[in-house]
């Protein structure tokens, strides 16, 4: 393969962004918590119920960057994306995108009828989202909130495991801090200049952003506490880390102004130690 060639795949892989998969793996959290994570026929599904929704996110993603091309040329990072900066075609990334949702919903009806009107739903919204929706505050961050909760209803339709109103929540109350989380960044990071990026922007402030990430932290902590307490024994210890990563996570982007979960998630040793202790306490407490 020549540098040209090697040069254009690459750029095709950061269109399709596929270190953001890792935000699918909330479909294998039913699983895990219900203890179906080691029967062989439930695995399979959810691993391709993790395929399908990969698939169907990549292909939001190309949509939003087609959507957003031209504000993206204006904004300090985002202008080095692949269309923003025109080293893809809209012509190719349309292709792209048919082909990446047409491989989605197949690969969702071999799985589950039911995953493929989830995996139908999500695009749904999304398309909404990043034609119209994502300018309207605070509904924009309940969209981005919706798409977590319906990867977590994937892998309970995959798994055949009803989500309990404890996973519900907690789900829901951690992608919108994680939502809130992300505006707060992008605002302090594009200051007075936000609202020329993203309409929405221009309906909230620093302040608003950091009161509503505390409620939302808040709440995570407690619903998860609940759930926890419910639980009884070592997975009342689980409680520790998962408060600790949450704060650690409010700290970085209070302080460091980043906007991208994936990589405060996965570079930071500290959100990595917590992350760790609390896999290992979870799986002790409920396979133990």
């Amino acid at each position: 393969m020549g540098k040209r060639n090697f040069a254009e795949l690459k750029e095709y892989c950061r269109l399709i962004r596929p270190q953001h998969w890792v935000k699918n793996l909330l479909i294998f959290v039913p699983l895990f918590f219900g203890r179906k994570i080691g029967v062989p026929s439930i695995l399979f599904k959810a691993i391709g119920a993790f395929m399908s929704f990969s698939l169907a996110a990549s292909a939001i993603y190309v949509i939003n960057d087609i959507a957003d091309a031209e504000t993206d040329r204006k904004h300090p990072i985002k202008r080095y994306r692949p269309i923003a900066s025109m080293k893809i075609s809209i012509k190719n990334a349309i292709i792209i995108t048919v082909f990446l949702a047409i491989f989605s919903v197949v690969l969702s009806a071999v799985v589950s009828p039911k995953l493929t009107m989830i995996i139908l739903t999500y695009m749904g919204i999304n398309l909404l989202y990043s034609f119209k929706l994502k300018q309207i505050a605070p509904l924009d961050i309940f969209i981005v909130s919706a798409g977590f909760v319906l990867r977590t209803y994937a892998g309970g339709v995959a798994a055949d495991i009803p989500i309990s109103n404890w996973l519900f929540l907690t789900v829901f109350l951690l992608s919108l801090f994680v939502s809130v989380a992300k505006r707060r960044a992008e605002i302090a990071i594009l200051g007075a200049s936000a609202p020329k990026h993203r309409n929405s922007l221009n309906h909230y402030s620093l302040n608003l952003l950091d009161g509503l990430m505390w409620i939302t932290a808040s709440a995570s902590i407690v619903t998860y506490a609940l759930y926890a307490v419910n639980k009884g024994g070592i997975m009342v210890w689980t409680v520790v880390p998962a408060t600790y990563g949450l704060v650690r996570y409010l700290q970085i982007v209070m302080t460091k102004n980043m906007d991208e979960p994936i990589i405060i998630t996965f570079t930071d040793l500290q959100m990595l130690l917590a992350i760790s202790a609390f896999l290992i306490l979870t799986f002790i407490g409920i396979y133990g």
